[in-house]
């Protein structure tokens, strides 16, 4: 998997915090986007979403997908604890189904009552650095490919840490799966 590793131009570079106002440009942290699904449908191949501290109480699932040389990121900011809450009623923390080139980094996923992260039919995906703690799976994937996993914790799930089915092309770095209470890889 190949993705430019320049910086973003910074008109397309933007900004989710939880003090934000969905209706605002985005592209400054005075502007900034109010939730991860406005960030979501706003995002466009070559962009970086920065998302600031905070919980944030929902699902990012963008409804674009990028390009080889132009991912959609979603990224902390700095060293700020994001955090994607589930308090156990949100079915999923992150929902890349059907998205390729697109990059998570940084992020805490908690929660959820299915799964903290799934890739079904996802292609070209980098997650980097996400914590997947207490869900019912840590990430969930069918027909995935070129799926990236580098330097991440998927621990206390109540079913496998990583269920990957006919998925191809998987590459695991780094990664700490502990504490799972089935199979930490089916």
């Amino acid at each position: 998997m190949l993705f430019r590793s320049a910086s973003p131009d910074q008109s397309e570079v933007f900004f989710v915090s939880t003090s934000g106002n969905d209706d605002a440009a985005g592209t400054s942290l005075k502007t900034a986007w109010r939730t991860l699904g406005a960030a979501g449908r706003r995002a466009k191949p070559g962009q970086t979403i920065y998302v600031t501290a905070g919980e944030y109480h929902e699902t990012l699932a963008p409804v674009n997908s990028g390009t080889t040389e132009q991912p959609i990121r979603f990224v902390r900011y700095g060293h700020d604890r994001v955090i994607i809450d589930g308090h156990q009623k949100l079915a999923l923390g992150i929902d890349l189904t059907d998205r390729a080139n697109v990059v998570v980094s940084g992020i805490v996923v908690r929660g959820q009552t299915q799964a903290a992260v799934r890739v079904d039919r996802a292609a070209n995906v980098r997650l980097d650095q996400v914590t997947m703690l207490s869900a019912q799976q840590g990430l969930s994937g069918t027909s995935a490919s070129a799926l990236e996993l580098r330097h991440c914790l998927i621990r206390g799930h109540h079913d496998a840490g990583l269920s990957l089915v006919k998925s191809s092309g998987v590459t695991l770095l780094g990664n700490l799966l502990d504490e799972n209470r089935g199979p930490a890889l089916q």
